[in-house]
């Protein structure tokens, strides 16, 4: 009688074991399929520009430098949140992660970093603006 209890404990825990292990695999391949739909891109003031003015979707353009540097002259219909004073994690919580996002600052620092935060968060669609707002002012008026 011991002899088939154990069995079918041992049964019961081999199944179990299986349903576990199996739950877990799908779950980090879901997170796998999710993190490689995630795009990054550094790219030049004109082509920043043309993404922009082509995107279909609604998305965000993020300056992160300071309320001073914002003030001095920014991107038209940017969102100033400066990731020196803590302001960027605190929007970056409220934003959709399927919402792309247009990052720049004064030239590539910050920016480089805020992007690094929100590939942390998941967010889907990543576009920096290489060499910042010095190269945008120089390259685009």
């Amino acid at each position: 009688m011991k002899t088939i209890v154990s069995k079918l404990l041992l049964l019961k825990t081999v199944t179990f074991s299986m349903f576990f292990l199996t739950a877990c695999n799908l779950e980090s391949q879901e997170q796998s399929a999710d993190q490689e739909q995630s795009v990054y891109q550094k790219v030049s003031p004109s082509a920043f520009k043309a993404q922009m003015n082509e995107e279909k979707s609604e998305y965000l353009l993020v300056d992160v430098r300071t309320a001073g540097e914002y003030e001095a002259g920014a991107i038209s219909n940017s969102e100033n949140h400066d990731l020196l004073n803590g302001d960027f994690e605190k929007a970056m919580a409220n934003w959709d992660p399927k919402t792309p996002i247009y990052v720049y600052c004064a030239k590539g620092g910050r920016s480089s970093q805020a992007a690094e935060m929100l590939q942390q968060q998941g967010f889907k669609k990543i576009i920096e603006l290489k060499g910042g707002y010095s190269s945008w002012s120089m390259r685009t008026n």
